[in-house]
């Protein structure tokens, strides 16, 4: 994000979060552009799955994967709506899809792990996240 506007990606998810979810999914129509195409559509995703609108959000990742099956960040991407929806193995699966496609970008590696960790972190998994928190800092 260019001219020092790195605080707007945020506000679409601060917005749903306090329950403004049509308003949120403006604001990531609005900030696509300034954003990146893949990041904000995979806030999209997120913002239609807490708006209630899951089946819309499903579809959307899915119609994603199937239009980028090479491009590891949409995998990622659509596997984070699927841990939001639950869907833990399926997740795991797009996780794994994203890390085969491009196994040597630094970024895309550090965010597969940020994500393991945060769910090592919700299940009180404190194993698992000491492990993760030390592959991170490598």
């Amino acid at each position: 994000l260019e001219h020092g506007l790195e605080w707007m990606i945020d506000l679409p998810a601060q917005a749903s979060l306090a329950g403004m979810h049509e308003e949120a999914l403006e604001l990531s129509s609005l900030l696509r552009e300034l954003a990146g195409e893949v990041a904000a559509r995979g806030e999209r995703l997120l913002l239609l799955q807490r708006a209630g609108r899951t089946d819309e959000a499903r579809a959307e990742a899915e119609a994603w994967q199937a239009e980028s099956p090479a491009d590891p960040w949409a995998h990622l991407y659509t596997a984070d709506l699927f841990a939001a929806l639950g869907e833990r193995e399926r997740a795991e699966a797009a996780r794994a899809l994203a890390h085969e496609l491009d196994p040597d970008d630094p970024a895309l590696y550090a965010a597969l792990v940020e994500r393991r960790l945060l769910e090592a972190r919700e299940v009180g998994d404190e194993v698992r996240e000491a492990a993760l928190e030390s592959e991170l800092a490598e």
